[in-house]
């Protein structure tokens, strides 16, 4: 029981820090950052095109309702949270999850301002410290036992609707079968139809395996140290 108090006060403690940070570093996003390294700063509401921002508002909110029943849970007005509410949890975890790992083994080793220059101001929180937060109290505070195999498929989920929603924009500003670069924020259909098609798929299948491997783990981990 002391254990579990533990785990518990911890993971809501952590949640905390994300929904805090995550909040914070969206004002100074949309205000306008000026650590920012990309030559047409983006603000405003604008921000919400990325995938990055999204993955990392929807993980801060959840976060804050995760850290809302942990509350309610130490205060003995319920026994556990709702397993729907682990799903989510896992699927919104992937994203950030997938955010970080682009980042670091994709997008900063060909930084024309250098690696670490997309960890500065905004991006070190949203690239890394919300991402590492998440994956960390997840795999070994949360422990996710009441979640089938078969629901690792809405790992995807976020992933896919962003693939439509950026196609949707990349198809109705193309010109002569281009699309100019600020509509192809990050570039994948600069090189034609076959090499985004192939990115797509290979995006949506990496996807996948990050959901499947932070199941698997989150079952090693956090799962197991509660039996």
């Amino acid at each position: 029981m002391g254990n579990e108090r533990t785990r518990t006060i911890v993971s809501v403690s952590i949640n905390i820090i994300i929904f805090v940070t995550m909040v914070a570093s969206l004002i100074v996003g949309i205000i306008g950052d000026t650590t920012s390294v990309f030559e047409e700063r983006t603000t405003g509401l604008a921000v919400f095109k990325f995938f990055t921002v999204q993955s990392n508002v929807l993980t801060g909110i959840v976060s804050a309702v995760f850290a809302g029943y942990g509350i309610a849970i130490l205060k003995g007005r319920i026994s556990k949270l709702p397993s729907v509410l682990y799903t989510i949890k896992l699927v919104l975890t992937v994203g950030v999850t997938l955010t970080f790992l682009t980042v670091v083994f994709v997008l900063a080793p060909i930084a024309p301002k250098g690696y670490f220059s997309l960890f500065l101001g905004t991006n070190f929180f949203f690239h890394f410290a919300i991402p590492v937060l998440a994956i960390v109290v997840f795999l070994f505070f949360e422990p996710t036992d009441d979640i089938p195999l078969k629901q690792t498929a809405f790992g995807v989920l976020h992933m896919v609707l962003y693939g439509v929603f950026y196609m949707t924009v990349l198809f109705t500003h193309m010109e002569n079968g281009r699309v100019p670069i600020k509509y192809d924020w990050y570039g994948f259909y600069q090189n034609g139809p076959v090499w985004y098609a192939i990115m797509l798929v290979l995006m949506v299948a990496f996807t996948y395996f990050i959901c499947w491997l932070l199941w698997i783990l989150n079952k090693k981990i956090a799962t197991k140290k509660t039996k």
